[in-house]
């Protein structure tokens, strides 16, 4: 990610839970906002819209 100035789209595959930790260290020290499945987030939309996650319905 060397020499990319934002704003850019990334997109990744999704093999594990701390995959989002690589991109966010990979963005550093640019803000990422990941677009992710509502379900996961069940009782705690909140937490979704506070970390700056994009909603999806599977």
């Amino acid at each position: 990610m060397e020499g990319i100035k934002p704003p850019y789209l990334l997109l990744c595959n999704h093999n594990a839970f701390y995959d989002f930790m690589v991109a966010t260290v990979a963005t550093f020290p640019h803000q990422a906002f990941y677009v992710v499945a509502v379900d996961g987030f069940i009782g705690r939309e909140w937490l979704m819209r506070r970390i700056g996650c994009i909603g999806k319905q599977k």
